[in-house]
């Protein structure tokens, strides 16, 4: 009996002993390193720091340190946060790439700023090593302000504001003191941004207008300042009225403000009507299709918390509607079962055609909105993805609105709206 105990110590040690060595070579990427060096390394924000980055903690910013020299790029150590970090991190000799971020994933639309570095360094034999990565600003902060007199003038209004991306900034009337958003730049790629306005006055009549603005045009720059808007960069935009002597509204100002990365001082960016600024965002020529989508949201199927009023897709063609194809994706079972047998000129499921389409018509028509689907050729069009809340509220869930729009050009863009139900 005592041999058998023996025996099966004897194999739990060797087991235990290889899976240590096994957590070593994972860690490591060999147990054969003879030359290693150590490393004392700090997380910090780029000085100076604005307001907002005043009160970030990086101790909870997530570290990854990854070999980049020959023979240890297998090396790669990984931790949650930075306060879970060694004092001294013992490695292999070699150039090595160390990351550091805000927790979670870095996205076009943020209610939050989002930090990120990384730094390049190289561990000698027998020496600690100490090293710092700086995070600096990702995403940018847009603040749309309204002003009394548009507040005053108008009762119902969508705006956007497009860089030329897939996707854009919309406001609408339900939120007339909209929180600050960070907003994704792609680096290297915006250099002017386009603010697109449709209001009605409190009288009836609608007024729509197209304003660009680039950050090239500021009324200072400096230096060490790209003409590319990017991470850091802080817009303020401000909407007001333009009034006749008769007090008749004529049109809609939009004043711009920036404040650049790494800089204190607010300066102004003149805006210009579409026709003055020339060419558009990313290369277009003002006659590119364009999706128009509310922020995604959620909200709760039994209290109706954080239910917006209306959820409204403007598809915007200058150019002449020939197709608009929405299709849903949803994680409910229920509600997949129940898009399978409604019958809209297709199945949702798989994409629908929205042009003269009588089966979208039914459904406004049944839940009491005047919209009908769109007319080929027409040069805008809304959606409103609001006529669907009474059937969402029965399936919890994750639903997304998939719309892909082409006009008479043949030009085409997509975009996508999630609505998360919860129960």
């Amino acid at each position: 009996m005592m041999k058998h105990i023996r025996i099966f110590a004897a194999l739990v040690a060797a087991v235990l002993c290889f899976a240590s060595c096994e957590l070593k070579n994972e860690l490591l990427g060999s147990s054969s390193y003879s030359d290693m060096g150590k490393l004392e390394l700090e997380v910090s924000l780029k000085k100076p720091v604005s307001k907002a980055a005043a009160s970030v903690e990086t101790s909870n910013f997530p570290v990854v340190i990854t070999g980049l020299s020959e023979g240890i790029t297998n090396v790669r150590k990984e931790y949650a946060s930075a306060s879970e970090m060694p004092a001294t991190i013992t490695l292999p000799v070699g150039e090595y790439k160390v990351e550091a971020h805000t927790p979670g994933e870095l996205l076009k639309n943020m209610a939050a700023p989002y930090y990120k570095g990384s730094n390049n360094m190289v561990i000698t034999k027998n020496i600690t090593t100490s090293a710092q990565v700086v995070c600096k600003a990702a995403n940018s902060r847009i603040s749309l302000k309204y002003g009394e007199d548009f507040l005053l003038t108008f009762s119902s209004w969508t705006i956007t504001i497009d860089d030329g991306a897939s996707s854009v900034l919309s406001y609408t009337d339900a939120d007339k003191n909209p929180a600050d958003v960070y907003w994704l730049f792609e680096e290297g790629k915006v250099e002017a941004v386009t603010v697109n306005v449709r209001a009605v006055t409190t009288d009836g009549n609608t007024i729509s207008d197209r304003r660009v603005f680039r950050k090239s045009d500021a009324t200072e720059n400096y230096e060490d300042v790209s003409n590319f808007f990017g991470g850091g960069d802080a817009l303020e935009i401000n909407m007001g009225t333009v009034v006749s002597p008769t007090g008749e509204v004529t049109g809609i100002t939009v004043n711009t403000f920036i404040t650049f990365d790494n800089y204190e001082d607010s300066v102004e960016i003149p805006v210009y009507d579409d026709e003055e600024g020339g060419s558009e965002p990313g290369g277009g020529t003002g006659e590119d299709p364009v999706i128009e989508l509310p922020a995604d949201f959620s909200y709760s199927a039994s209290t109706g918390e954080g239910k917006p009023a209306s959820a409204d897709a403007w598809l915007r063609t200058p150019a002449g509607l020939k197709s608009a194809i929405v299709r849903i994706e949803t994680t409910s079972a229920e509600f997949e079962a129940t898009l399978q047998e409604v019958d809209m000129g297709g199945n949702l499921l798989e994409g629908v055609e929205l042009v003269n389409n009588a089966g979208i018509d039914d459904l406004f028509a049944g839940v009491g909105l005047e919209d009908r689907s769109p007319k080929p050729g027409v040069t805008e069009y809304k959606f409103p993805v609001g006529a669907f809340f009474m059937f969402l509220d029965m399936f919890p869930g994750v639903h997304k609105f998939n719309i892909t729009l082409t006009d008479n050009n043949d030009k085409t863009v997509s975009d996508v709206l999630t609505i998360t139900i919860t129960e």
